[in-house]
């Protein structure tokens, strides 16, 4: 026989059943001489027995064969059973000189120590050893004093074994530890309960302040009875669970009070008419929504121009709403992957779309899997990319959802069943493509080659519908259009009947409409803004107890724009504001902030783009409180 395989173990988990086993491996001797071991392992342990051959269980088959384990007793469910071979290690082989070659003899002694050899490397395995990269000098020799409850470590060179600490020791040390962690967790709790004081104290006075707070200093409601002393008006104020009131009146309140008194007639005429204040308290809902508006009101205002260009379009609004079902199919032309940054043109799997080159400008195939990243399947849709019979089939535009575009011009397209590969020209593009980012790809088709049999022999000609052929349509004179009665092309001249309806401007407007004709005066977006009043904005915000680290104010800015100014100013104290795009600051001087306020204009890396954070940077802080502040941006 020959062994041809490495196994030499099999293992059974028990089902309190099966008491026959497969031994798949070949082994000798046979009955309870057969080199057969058996350990049971309790599961939930790893606690290991081994079983004794003949009472436990016996052996059938073996001498140079496969047999069979049988359990006297079905193996339950919660142990296993781990059967070995054994092969005794001894050579029981004798050549007797001039004697025919015992073949069979010999070939029995080859497998046995085939068979050892294979046992011993079970148990080499079992082993620790060094790795088969490890290039160092270890000395794996044990050392020769070996002292009892020991931990047997590696020396500081990592170059051999020595002996460790005492486990006295190491439990005394964790002992040490336990205690530690013990006083760590009655500190901890001490700061915590410390914390929770000051935490109710601030909660109930609230420091200076130059208006009302609608929160208390931890952002949290405000409570009845709370205080803060306002330093516009000098005076204490009190929180009566709905309202701020002051403790005692200014003088200038009490000036006020001195004029109601002396208008008391008036206030008797508002009495006359307290009917009208009913119907007001009446409608005080409404009063109160408008207020909760009141900021987009003022932009409203502040952009009563535009919406009176809105109005003066009115008729182009309904149009657009007339033709809400082309939009919707214009929508439906869109169809959304995954984009893979993976270069090779094969299946780039579910949902996934790839280009063949890193660099947009260089791309020349395009991979796209037939399941879109909602697997739905929009094959039908993409084989009808290269339909057209013109060179250029078509034209996809790339756009992800963090605002990058690539253009593409479609010259063929492969079906490969369940993916297809495109050949495209790159037209334009802008931003870079990361791996995973959603993708939104959008098709447009080019018409079918025009029929090129008619030749035009006079320059500047154009062919039109005769009454029985092809007619022919001389160049026109200057400054004319071609137009059409519906029926025949002519040369004209545009008149005003010909602008009526829609008319797209988009990028076809330059220079400078005065206000006067409803106009900006203005030829780019920003001087635009700025001639209408709304270039500049701010963000403003206040750090009551400033520490030296970073604060994010802005996160993902839903617009792009530059920060114009940055200024500052606290209640006491004094600290470096370092004003950031994402981490890095903006160009020109960090602001110190003081009780005098202070302005910093940045004129370089000042630009913030959709998705970026911006963030502050408190650093030379000594004992700032209320720091202020105000980004001037244009957006």
């Amino acid at each position: 026989m020959t062994i041809s395989s490495t196994t030499n173990t099999v293992s059974y988990t028990g089902n309190a059943s099966t008491t026959a086993f497969a031994v798949p491996y070949v082994f000798f001797g046979t009955g309870t001489s057969s080199e057969i071991q058996v350990v049971e392992v309790t599961i939930a342990t790893g606690a290991e027995s081994v079983k004794s051959n003949g009472s436990d269980f016996t052996v059938s088959g073996g001498s140079g064969a496969t047999g069979t384990v049988t359990a006297a007793v079905a193996p339950a469910s919660t142990v296993k059973w781990v059967i070995n071979r054994t092969t005794t290690q001894t050579q029981e082989t004798d050549y007797v000189e001039n004697d025919p070659f015992p073949a069979e003899s010999h070939e029995e002694a080859l497998d046995r120590l085939t068979a050892i050899a294979q046992e011993e490397q079970r148990a080499l395995d079992r082993t620790a050893q060094l790795p088969d990269g490890y290039t160092g000098s270890f000395n794996p020799t044990l050392p020769t004093a070996i002292t009892g409850s020991t931990v047997l470590a590696f020396n500081a060179g990592a170059t051999a074994f020595e002996i460790g600490p005492t486990t006295a020791a190491i439990s005394g040390a964790a002992a040490e530890a336990a205690a530690a962690v013990v006083s760590a967790d009655a500190a901890a709790a001490s700061a915590a309960a410390a914390a929770t004081s000051y935490d109710n104290f601030d909660d109930r006075y609230l420091g200076q302040k130059s208006s009302d707070p609608s929160v208390d200093n931890d952002g949290g409601s405000l409570i009845t009875g709370a205080l803060y002393f306002n330093t516009s008006n000098n005076v204490m104020m009190v929180y009566t669970g709905s309202a701020w009131v002051r403790t005692t009146p200014t003088s200038t309140d009490q000036t006020t009070i001195n004029a109601v008194n002396a208008n008391a007639s008036n206030i008797n005429t508002v009495a006359g008419v307290a009917s009208n204040v009913t119907t007001v308290a009446g409608i005080s809902a409404n009063v109160t929504t408008v207020a909760g508006i009141s900021a987009n009101t003022t932009k409203v205002a502040n952009i009563d121009s535009n919406v009176t260009l809105v109005a003066n379009i009115d008729d182009d609004v309904t149009t657009v709403a007339g033709i809400s079902g082309d939009v919707s199919a214009v929508a439906a032309q869109v169809v959304g992957y995954d984009f893979s940054t993976t270069t090779a043109m094969a299946d780039p799997g579910s949902g996934n779309v790839r280009f063949n080159n890193a660099t947009l400008s260089s791309v020349s195939q395009i991979a796209i899997d037939d399941l879109d990243k909602n697997g739905v399947d929009q094959s039908a849709f993409i084989v009808l990319w290269d339909d057209s019979t013109n060179s250029v089939k078509g034209t996809l535009v790339f756009r992800t959802a963090g605002g990058d575009v690539a253009t593409f011009l479609i010259t063929g397209l492969t079906d490969n069943s369940g993916w297809s590969q495109i050949a495209v020209t790159h037209a334009a593009s802008s931003g870079t493509f990361g791996n995973g980012e959603d993708t939104y790809i959008g098709f447009s088709r080019a018409g079918d080659a025009g029929d090129a049999s008619t030749t035009l022999t006079t320059r500047g000609d154009l062919l039109k519908r005769g009454a029985s052929a092809v007619d022919r349509l001389a160049i026109g004179s200057a400054n004319t259009v071609l137009t059409t009665n519906g029926t025949d092309p002519a040369w004209s001249t545009i008149t005003n009947a010909m602008l009526a309806g829609s008319i797209d401007l988009t990028n076809k407007v330059t220079g400078a409409l005065p206000i006067a004709n409803g106009g900006t005066a203005a030829t780019s977006a920003g001087a635009a803004r700025a001639s209408l009043g709304v270039a500049v904005n701010s963000w403003s915000g206040i750090l009551l107890l400033p520490a030296n680290q970073t604060y994010k104010l802005v996160i993902k800015c839903p617009f792009a724009g530059v920060i114009n100014s940055v200024t500052t100013m606290c209640a006491s104290g004094s600290a470096t504001a370092t004003f950031k795009i994402n981490t890095t600051a903006l160009g020109g001087t960090a602001n110190a902030i003081s009780t005098s306020e202070q302005s910093q204009a940045h004129s370089g890396t000042n630009a913030f783009s959709v998705g970026d954070d911006i963030q502050v940077t408190i650093s030379s802080n000594s004992s700032c409180v209320d720091a202020s502040f105000t980004i001037e941006y244009t957006r």
